[in-house]
């Protein structure tokens, strides 16, 4: 059926045909079919004639072109497609004949980026629009794609109409005829800009990484995973002495010193096997010349996008000179504690022989006290001069991390009566009062105790030092948890709340006059301090301000181990019970200086002991072997046999169950302490000579 729309443009056909007669070939109409669908339909109308030839009516020929229609439809949408996409493309194209190099088609793209109208390039040489120093290039281009047809990704210039350049990469395919001859071409040319800005931006990129690989103040390198160098900059070969070439050929187990290649070899396997991320250490290369270098490398490890390890990147820093200044360091350090033994022996020789004539002369009941009162004097300061020399070694051991603790169950009284027996006197002198408060717990620690007594011996001995005459001090012994606290209190003359802390570093002093009456060399607090620090406790001060006393709080954990554990032998003990053995009658002294060898027999001669003496290690030797005494009193540095020598002989001859061999020497380091025992003898005192020690050893307790 005829649509409605459409019948009467097909009656207006079909009256004309009638009036006219001829043909009307294919118009376009639709249908509608018997299912309701509408179709195109081409229309052919022709006329009937009768015998006469006259036209008597008109015939159709209908023939459905909606799928043809729709083909075409489509094609023509993909052509306004194609059309829009060759326009609006990113990339620049034209058409260019292959036989005179004229542009006849080029796409809206390349007017845009070229700055020209359309009818403006058309009609032009290709040729016309590089730029002068790309344009023999191109020409030779052309030239070739008319032989092969063909040109890729060849790199070339535009010129713009503003006389600006656009960097290109061409591309040309042939259009050929049916007999196979080039006619056109398409060329395409992409617009590099941005890439070229990247391509340099990537190179300037690598350039920075390059000049700051080769010239980096440490070494890099990168090994792969045999230990083969892959690449070194230009500091690990001044480093190594090998120049990159050398290096390249070379693994880095090669140039490692032997003695540290081991702890390299176990560090780099667990690096690889995935143990550790990284490892850092310090070890030596062998130089080219054949001198070892210190080296601090830092080692890292690469890996692939799977994760698997491909290669270890070194960073490699020269330490030679700062080895060099530690060894020199550690020269320094040991010449330093050299000199310090043979300072601490040559001024406590001078100073056992000046305690030793005070305390004869206060035996001397004739003297008057006009006369004890100096002698008290030159004793007291005796003392103060090896309480500061004893302080002065300590620091230096802790600080050269050489001091050894003797821990063992120890009871805070018992530390604190010890303290303040020792510094009783110096309080009764400038009239002051020591007052000690205990806990009613037993407050136990486990430490050295000799350590700990001297901590609350320097704090007893500033509070005295800065307390004024009949002031006060106080001690008292409390629990705090798991704790047990020692306080210190003293009325004296107080210092700044903030600058307390202060007091605790090295050669801090509180009296900073010019006359220094106080004395000291600021190592006291300071050495405590550490001394608490070792026991895992800690020490705080507290002052209100000038003139307002002082208080330092000692705070060190609290043990519950026995204090059965106190008997256990070691080498500071006696090799037998003293208690054991007969009382001491007859003594030999063997000392080489005088003063102090007749000192010290004049001392035990007023206790009645029968004392015998010698000058040399030789002569007491003999002395000791044919007197077999009860007590020998042995000086170490002495001429012709020292006393470890002597020591040993007599050890020879004579069981520690028949003599007692006692070491006095101005030599008090651990070390010493530790060669006197094993030499053979029982006990190790350090001059000046503690009488209290003396006395105990003398009556056996």
């Amino acid at each position: 059926l005829i649509l409605p729309e459409d019948e009467a443009g097909e009656l207006s056909k079909g009256e004309r045909l009638l009036q006219k007669g001829g043909h009307i070939d294919h118009f376009d109409s639709r249908r509608k079919t018997k299912d309701g669908r509408i179709i195109q339909v081409s229309v052919r109308m022709s006329p009937i004639y009768d015998d006469e030839y006259r036209v008597v009516g008109v015939s159709t020929i209908e023939r459905d072109v909606s799928e043809r229609l729709a083909l075409l439809e489509q094609l023509t949408l993909s052509e306004r497609k194609f059309q829009d996409f060759y326009n609006h493309s990113p990339d620049m194209y034209c058409s260019v004949d292959a036989s005179s190099g004229m542009i006849v088609d080029c796409n809206e793209r390349m007017c845009d980026e070229l700055g020209y109208a359309r009818e403006e390039i058309l009609g032009r040489s290709v040729l016309d629009f590089y730029s002068d120093s790309a344009r023999e290039l191109a020409k030779s281009c052309f030239d070739e794609f008319r032989m092969v047809g063909d040109t890729q990704d060849e790199e070339l210039e535009l010129l713009r109409r503003d006389g600006t350049s656009i960097p290109v990469s061409l591309n040309v395919t042939a259009v050929r005829d049916e007999t196979g001859r080039i006619v056109r071409s398409r060329s395409v040319w992409r617009d590099m800009s941005v890439l070229k800005l990247k391509d340099e931006q990537v190179r300037q990129s690598e350039q920075r990484y390059r000049n700051s690989f080769q010239n980096s103040a440490i070494g890099i390198a990168q090994v792969d995973l045999a230990g083969t160098y892959l690449l070194a900059n230009r500091r690990l070969c001044e480093i190594v002495g090998y120049s990159p070439e050398e290096l390249l050929q070379m693994r880095y187990r090669d140039i490692t010193h032997p003695d540290d290649l081991v702890e390299e070899l176990k560090l780099r396997d667990e690096l690889i096997n995935g143990r550790r991320e990284t490892y850092k250490l310090e070890k030596r290369y062998m130089h080219k010349s054949g001198h070892d270098v210190w080296v601090s490398v830092f080692v890292s490890l690469e890996r692939d996008a799977d994760g698997r390890p491909v290669s270890c990147h070194s960073y490699v820093e020269d330490i030679s000179a700062r080895k060099e200044l530690e060894s020199e360091l550690r020269t320094a350090i040991s010449q330093r504690d050299q000199f310090l033994a043979m300072l601490s022996h040559e001024l406590r020789n001078p100073l056992g022989a000046i305690l030793n004539t005070c305390a004869v002369l206060h035996r001397r009941k004739a003297l008057t006290q006009a006369i004890q009162g100096p002698i008290s004097v030159v004793a007291r300061q005796a003392r103060q001069m090896a309480e500061l020399l004893d302080d002065l070694l300590d620091v230096s051991r802790i600080t050269t991390g050489k001091i050894k603790l003797e821990k063992a169950p120890a009871l805070l009284a018992e530390v604190v009566d010890e303290a303040v027996e020792s510094q009783q006197a110096l309080a009764a002198h400038r009239q002051q009062r020591l007052i000690v408060s205990y806990s009613d717990d037993p407050l136990r620690v486990f430490g050295d105790r000799s350590r700990l007594v001297q901590s609350v011996v320097n704090l007893l001995n500033n509070a005295i030092k800065y307390t004024a005459e009949g002031g006060i001090i106080t001690v008292t012994l409390e629990r705090n948890g798991r704790s047990g606290m020692i306080r210190v209190r003293d009325t004296g003359v107080g210092i700044e709340p903030e600058l307390i802390e202060s007091l605790f570093e090295m050669f801090a002093q509180k009296d900073a006059t010019l006359d220094r009456s106080s004395g000291g060399m600021g190592l006291g607090l300071h050495l405590v301090r550490r001394l608490v620090d070792f026991h895992g406790g800690t020490i705080t001060g507290r002052s209100e301000g000038v003139g307002k006393g002082s208080e330092f709080v000692v705070e060190l954990p609290l043990s519950t181990r026995s204090m059965a554990a106190r008997k256990t032998r070691t080498k500071s003990l006696p090799r037998c019970d003293q208690t054991s053995r007969p009382p001491i009658h007859r003594i030999v002294v063997v000392e080489d200086i005088a003063d102090a060898r007749n000192m010290l027999v004049q001392l035990l001669e007023a206790d009645d002991f029968d004392v015998t003496s010698a000058a040399d290690g030789e002569s007491g030797l003999s002395l000791i072997l044919s007197q077999r005494p009860d007590l020998a009193i042995v000086d170490i540095g002495l001429p012709r046999l020292d006393g470890y020598e002597v020591a040993r002989r007599v050890r020879q001859e004579i069981p520690a169950s028949e003599l007692t061999l006692v070491a006095l020497t101005g030599y008090g380091q651990d070390s010493d302490h530790e060669r006197v025992i094993d030499a053979g003898f029982d006990l190790h005192l350090v001059k000046p000579l503690n009488p209290a020690r003396l006395e105990s050893i003398l009556s056996r307790t």
